[in-house]
């Protein structure tokens, strides 16, 4: 099952909100051109994938022992949510000589129901020089 939408154009700005352009952001990692240099990289480029549709980024980028399923994730994209702004709030560690981070995060989506706000404490760790999502408190 693929419930990838069409990725923003390159020169179209970055879903993450960091202000650069998808194809100088997110969009290298999503498309396995390169690996995010920092929790907060991944961080961002897993909210985008959230954005679009992206479930091989978001399972690629979940740590194997805490990875869904791939049709309850795929079907948990297709719920009507519309991911519209990520605020990083604080990280700590995460840098690109550490090999464990979290990142502080808020994220409001539209919903069927409404607006929704996710605030997250999230956890990464690097195996093997990639970041990965291992959990997220909320």
């Amino acid at each position: 099952m693929s419930t990838t939408r069409t990725p923003p154009a390159d020169e179209t700005r970055c879903p993450c909100g960091r202000g650069d352009t998808f194809g100088a952001c997110c969009g290298p990692v999503l498309r396995q051109e390169r690996r995010a240099a920092t929790a907060e990289a991944l961080m961002r480029s897993r909210y985008t994938a959230f954005a679009v549709g992206d479930v091989e980024h978001l399972l690629r980028s979940w740590h194997p022992r805490e990875r869904p399923d791939r049709d309850e994730l795929a079907d948990s994209l297709e719920d009507g949510t519309r991911w519209v702004h990520l605020s990083i709030l604080t990280s700590s560690a995460g840098g690109p000589f550490d090999d464990a981070g979290t990142v502080e995060f808020t994220a409001v989506a539209r919903t069927p129901q409404g607006r929704q706000e996710q605030h997250e404490i999230s956890r990464f760790v690097r195996e093997d020089g990639t970041w990965l999502f291992v959990d997220g408190e909320l």
